[in-house]
Parts: structure tokens; sequence; C-alpha cells
């Protein structure tokens, strides 16, 4: 014998398989009906030992084997019957077998050397129905055919026959829980209920299907029965009325014995839930009471016997080959508990407005199964996967949702609340009301002190007349030479009307960080920078800078260093070249939580990156106005990852929302709406390097080409909406001009027009398209043979989804 320990999963839970292969092994098949194909080594009896300890394994050709039901070990190999063994019984205290063949006999075996003890011949025909007494001293026996006196009741321990009664032809027996009643799986179409005593016929209960076994509820109030069409019924024993009639198998043959045949069903303890198993390896289970199917799966097919173990925690189960294997018994996949971990109070330790922490999602369980994913999110977006990761949180009160999904699909939820509170700030200076003068000197202090300095101002405003300094262009205040806190609790800096142009910081050495602070009406029309130009590290925490003008970088120029702004608002900034709202020549910027509103370049309406690594999360970004490219974001190499972020009704040349060359972009959960563009790219225009999409939409987009997005490098897009998109040419909803690989795939397409590929245009030819919405259930136009969106003829598009998906309709 070799054996083989094997993992199989499905979508009810099953665990390790103990599959055994027997070398050289008899086979055997059905009773009542058409045979399965007899191979040698079929397997078409299963029966456990009363303690569940071993299980008798019935073949083809009449050979029985007996297993050691924990490792596959062979304990005994029985030798008699000529023909197929279809019954197997155990007496109840699990020391003796009995075996009915289509050899027309009846063995009796002891279990404990594998002896026969008796050969019971009465029977005219095959042996289909077989059980012990529950006191073990008599068996009873039937033929699933029209035989006289078809039912035999034997002396157990001496062999021989005690009574004979004529019955309706009966496949199999099962005893109620306290023995007194025997039901029968009549072949004819009846359950059967017969005395436990005297075996006299008592009731019956009339079934149209040809019936293959029958079982007891464990309370006795419910009979079930199996057919040979696939039919599964549940009946109430008081009543006689079926309670729920159900499929094992959606398989129907033509030969109603085979493929379709129940093989198995066992009914839960309190009668809510019935599980069937089907020849073609169909396993369901289903509520009683409505009938609904709860849960299907698939075992390994076909399945010519089955049976639960005694106490239901597991099932056996063979068929073609000598191949048993037990696995758990399928069972309703309980969802897993999610568990976020303890709320937490954390401060910002930094005063940059925002502050790392880590979440927990260890404490989530599942019973049944593994968890295979954690996702976390606030109000609905999407934060961070992972058991335990680190994500930053602004200033404020959280509440953030995990949920975790389990190798079932079925997923649960729990909050934990995480409260990231401002620092306790202790000011070394403070300033009084509107005493421009005094934050003067006390920036001028901090720079010699050589220690970290916080500035605390009032809220009020503070007004400017004449540069401080003209240092990279005319500051209002000091140059910034070490690490200095501003906080505004509200205050404004402000130029006054009519003053020469200057702009308030320049960050020239250490690291500048604003808090709570107006930045208004700064100026540098030929330099860098219209309210801040730094050189170093700058954090913007509830800052706003609106009315700001100059040459780059109209709010703020970061020449080099890292920028971390949040929770920030850039309104009315205007650069006459690059970056409306800041501009950054190099490192690294994270921008999160904040508006860019109304500004105006030539490139760049609300950020311009020359160079760097940037993270944009939950911005705004509307009513730009560009002369040339990025109406929203310029962004020219490096890598730049956009999240959660929304681009509204900005317009330019190329690219409304975004203009990317020859970097590494990704956007996910973002929306691209209302953009005019002259020439490419409404939403957004990409040119050379890679840019990944997810979970995003452009809607109401207008360009020359590519309303939606238009590409010349290698781009993948999944899960997407493109509605509503117009050009003038090519490409309502994408236009692609690379031969590079390019995917548009589970993404939605309505209303996209153009005067070619209204939905999609690709110039190259192959273009990967397929599992999209186009509009229309037969499909695109154009190219396409239905009446959706267009495609030209270079775009695959085959298959394509018939059936709208839900997200369609709904925006990131």
């Amino acid at each position: 014998m070799e054996m083989k320990i094997l993992k199989y999963c499905k979508s009810m839970k099953t665990l390790t398989i103990i599959t055994f292969i027997f070398l050289s092994l008899v086979l055997g098949l059905e009773s009542s009906g058409a045979q399965e194909p007899p191979n040698p080594s079929d397997i078409i009896e299963v029966s456990w030992s009363p303690s569940g300890d071993r299980i008798a394994i019935g073949h083809f050709n009449g050979g029985i084997d007996i297993l050691d039901a924990s490792n596959g070990t062979v304990l005994l190999t029985l030798a008699g019957h000529s023909d197929a063994v279809f019954e197997l019984a155990w007496k109840p205290d699990g020391t003796q077998l009995a075996s009915g063949s289509q050899d027309t006999t009846v063995r009796v075996w002891d279990m404990t050397n594998g002896n026969l003890l008796h050969t019971l011949i009465a029977h005219d025909l095959g042996i289909s129905a077989l059980i012990w007494t529950p006191d073990g001293t008599k068996i009873v026996s039937a033929t699933g055919f029209d035989e006289q006196l078809n039912l035999r009741v034997w002396d157990a321990a001496a062999g021989t026959l005690l009574d004979s009664k004529d019955t309706a032809p009966i496949a199999d027996f099962a005893w109620n829980q306290d023995g007194t009643i025997l039901a029968g799986a009549g072949t004819a179409g009846v359950v059967i209920f017969l005395s436990g005593t005297t075996f006299e016929f008592m009731d019956i209960i009339i079934n149209e299907f040809l019936n293959g076994e029958v079982k007891w509820s464990l309370d006795d109030n419910f009979v079930i029965s199996g057919s040979n069409n696939s039919r599964v019924t549940v009946w109430d024993v008081a009543t006689g009325q079926a309670i729920t009639n159900v499929l094992a198998t959606d398989t129907i043959s033509a030969d109603p014995s085979r493929i379709d045949k129940v093989r198995e069903f066992n009914l839960n303890a309190d009668n809510t839930e019935l599980t069937t198993i089907a020849a073609d390896g169909t396993v369901r289970i289903w509520n009683v009471s409505t009938g609904t199917l709860l849960s299907e799966s698939q075992i390994t097919g076909p399945v010519f016997a089955a049976e639960f173990s005694p106490d239901g925690s597991q099932l056996a189960f063979g068929g073609e080959g000598t191949t048993i294997q037990i696995i758990p018994a399928p069972q309703l996949n309980q969802a897993p508990t999610a568990n976020a971990g303890f709320d937490q109070t954390v401060t910002d330790s930094d005063n940059n407005g925002s502050e790392l922490v880590t979440l927990d999602g260890s404490l989530s369980s599942d019973a049944d199964g593994t968890i295979v994913s954690y996702a976390w999110s606030e109000g609905g977006v999407s934060l961070a996967t992972g058991v335990t990761p680190m994500v930053t949180l602004a200033v404020g009160a959280h509440t953030l949702t995990l949920t975790v999904t389990d190798d079932d699909g079925a997923t649960a939820s729990d909050d934990v609340v995480v409260t990231i509170n401002p620092p306790t700030i202790t000011c070394d200076f403070n300033i009084a009301v509107a005493d421009s003068a005094g934050l003067i000197a006390a920036i001028n202090t901090a720079n010699s002190n050589g220690v970290a300095d916080t500035i605390c101002l009032a809220n009020s405003t503070y007004t400017f007349t004449t540069p401080d300094n003209v240092h990279n262009g005319a500051n209002a205040l000091p140059v910034i030479m070490s690490d200095i806190t501003i906080e505004g609790n509200g205050a404004t800096l402000t130029r006054a009307v009519g003053a020469p142009a200057m702009r308030f910081f320049e960050v020239s050495a250490g690291r500048l960080a604003l808090a709570n602070l107006t930045l208004n009406d700064g100026l540098l029309d030929s330099g860098n920078g219209g309210a801040i130009f730094t050189q170093t590290d700058l954090s913007l925490d509830t800052t706003t800078i609106s009315n700001a003008s100059s040459r780059f970088g109209g709010g703020v120029y970061v020449a080099a260093g890292t920028l971390s702004v949040n929770g920030s608002t850039f309104n009315q900034t205007t650069a006459i070249e690059n970056g409306g709202g800041l501009f950054l020549n190099s490192g690294t910027m994270t921008v999160t939580g904040s508006t860019f509103n109304g500004g105006s370049a030539r490139f760049g309406g609300g950020i311009y990156v020359n160079n760097g690594i940037t993270t944009v999360t939950n911005n705004n970004f509307s009513n730009h106005v560009v002369t040339e490219q990025g109406g929203g974001i310029f962004f020219n190499t490096g890598t730049l990852t956009l999240n959660d972020s929304s681009f509204d009704n900005n317009s330019a040349r190329f690219g409304g929302g975004l203009y990317a060359n020859s970097a590494t972009v990704t956007v996910d959960n973002s929306t691209f709406a209302n953009h005019v563009v002259a020439e490419q790219g409404g939403g957004i225009f990409y040119n050379n390097g890679t840019l990944t999409i997810s979970n995003s939409s452009f809607d109401n987009n207008s360009a020359r080409f590519g309303g939606g997005i238009f590409s010349n490098g290698s781009f993948t897009v999944g899960g997407s909406i493109f509605t509503n998109n117009s050009v003038v040419e090519q490409g309502g909803g994408v236009f692609t001009n690379s031969a590079g690989s390019n995917t548009v795939d589970n993404s939605c397409f309505n209303g996209n027009t153009g005067r070619f590929g209204g939905g999609l245009y690709s110039s190259a030819l192959n273009f990967m398209a397929t599992n999209n919405w186009w509009g229309a259930a037969d499909g695109p136009s154009e190219a396409g043979s239905g009446t959706g969106d267009a495609v030209n003829s270079n775009v695959i598009v085959i298959p394509f989804l018939s059936t709208e998906p839900a997200f369609c309709v709904a925006s990131p």
C-alpha cells in the first residue's frame, strides 16, 4: 500500500485528505438500476464502524477491505463474494460486519480476525438494503427489486432465517433513535415504516422519485430520502408532508441512476441545514426551512459511495479506482472575526501636523480557516493592507475600519479609534498681536541661539511693508538658518497694499515648520517662491497660501530637501512659468488632505515636479488654468504615487488633470472630471515611463485626442470608469500611441465619443482591452460588432462583459 497525504482546498472547509492507494484490490458498483462503467478497482460502498475508528470498503468484484480510519492501513481483506458488494453493515458493538452482494448472499464476518462466520442465502436477487437490529441479535436484508418476500430477518448468531415479509422493493434501511421503527427507502417511490420488533408494515410516505437512501433526523421528527434523479427530500414524520425538496446537482443524466444519483446526505443537529453529496462530486448545503442553497463546493468525482462518520465530523468517499478520501465534513464557512486592536491616543511628536502610527489586526481570527487579507480604511478610503501596517494620520480623531477576508471569501470588519493630539507646544517666543517687528526679532534670535525654537503668534494679522533682506529675492522675514517652528494659532502674514515685491520666508539651513497660519499676497515677479523659497526641509500643516505669485512656484519653491504638506490650502496662486501652487525641483514630497484651487501657470497649475519622489493622497485640484501642460499636476521625472484624489475643471493644452513625462506613475481611487484640453489628454497625458491606473474614474473630459487618457508610454488600467468623455478626433475614453505593453481590463466605457474610437483608440496593433463593459450587452461598435462605445481595429476586446458591473454606476 502506498499512502499519500495531500492538501485539498475548496470553497467549503476541507482540510487534509487522506488518500489510500491499494496495489491490488477488488472493485464494485451500485445496486438497483444500471451500472456505472465497471473498473476492477471501483469503490461502490463505504461504511464507518460505530466507533469511527475503521472504515469498510466494498468493491465491484466482491472484495471488502477494512481500513484504519486514522492512517489508511489495511487491517483486513475479506474475500468470498463473487459479485459486487453494495451493502456493508456493522454490528452495533463493532465486532462483526454484514455484507450484501449482487451475488444474492449476505455474509457475516468476524472483525477481530476477518473470518467468515455465516453465509446467508435466501434471496433470489442482489442485496440492496442491510442493517442490524439495535441489540445486535438480528440482521435485516432486502432487495431493491420486485421479489416475493423480499425482506428477510436473520438470527445473527445462528445464521438462520427467522422471518420473511412482503414489502415494496427497498434500497436502504435506517432505524429511528430508540430502535422502535425501521424506515426503508422504497425503490418504487415510497418511504415505508416497519415495526422495529415484528417488521410489520406501519405507514408509508408516497414519493414520486425512485429512492436510494433514507435517514432519520436526530430527534426522529424528520426522515430524509435521496433519489436517483438528484432529489433529496426532508419529510415531516407526523404529517407525511415534504418540508423541503432540493437538487444535489444540476447535472441530470439520461440514465437516472448514474451521475446525478444522490450518494449521501446529512441533517444537522437542529434540523436547519441539509448537506447533500451527488455522484458528480457536487457538495451543497441547504437551508431546510426555505430550501435556499447556502453553499456549494466540489469534491473529486465521480463518487460511487460516500458516508459521514458516526459523529458527523468527517466524510469518506470513493469512486473510480482504489482511492478513498477522508475529509472534514463539509460545512458552512464561518465568517472570520476582525479585531482592529485597542484604541490609541498619540501625540504629533514633531509638530508637523501628523504622526506615524502602527495599526494592529493580529488579534483577528478565523475559526475554520485562514485570514488571507487585512484591509484598513477610513471613511471608505483605503489606507493600508497587512496585519500591522504603519500609516500616517493627521492631527485629529480617526475611526479606522479593518476588514479581514478569509480563504473562502467571507469578510468581517472592526473599528478602532486613533486620536492624534497636537503637540503640547512650549513657546520659546510669544509674539504680540500684529507685532511684525517682534516676529523678525524672534527669528533673528532663534537663528543665533543654536537650538530648535518655537515661535507662537497671536490670532491676528501681521503686516509687512518693506523687505527685511534680499537673498535669492526679497524676503519679509529673516532667512531661516536653524530649526524653527512657527505656531500661527490662526494668524495671517500679509504684504501691505502697495508694498514692494517680497516673499515671506526663505529657508537656507535647518528646518521650517508652519502650522495654523495663512500667508497672503506674497509676490516675487522675477524669482522663485511667491510665499516661501526653501533649500532644505519644510513642513506645512493647516497652512493657507493665497494670492501668491512668482516666476516659478507661485506659492512655494523647493530647491531641494523634503517637503511635507498636510491639511493645507493653495488658493489663487500664480506662476509665470511653472508650478502655480508649488514647485519641487528635486527631493521628496508628501502632500496629504490638501486643496489646490484656482491656480495658474504655464506648466503645472497646482504642482510642478522637476524630479523627485512624490506621494499625493486625498487632495483636490480644481479650477486651474494652464497655457501648456498639466492643469492640476505636471510631473517630469521620478516616482509619483497618486491616491484618493480628485481633479476637476482644470484646463490646459495637454493633460488637463495630470501631465507626466518619463516617470513611474501609480494612480488609485482618483477622479478626473470636467477638464477642457485643446490638444491631448483631457484627464491624463502620459509620455514614456510606466503608468498604472486602478479604481479611478474619468468623466466629462474633452480634448482633441484622448478625452480621458492620452498615452505615449506603457500603461495598465484596471477597475476604472470612462464616461461621457469626448474628442474631436480619436480616443474619447483612451488614446494610446505606443506599441508597448498596454492593457485596459475590467473597466467600464459608456457614453464616450470621438471621430474614431470613441471608447478606445490604439495606433499600435494588438492593444489588449478585454473583460470590459462597453455600454451595451453586445460589446463595442466600430471595429466591434456591437452597439457600445467604439474601438478601432487595433484593439482586442474579446472577451467583453455583457452585463454592466455594479461599480460602473458609481464613482470611486
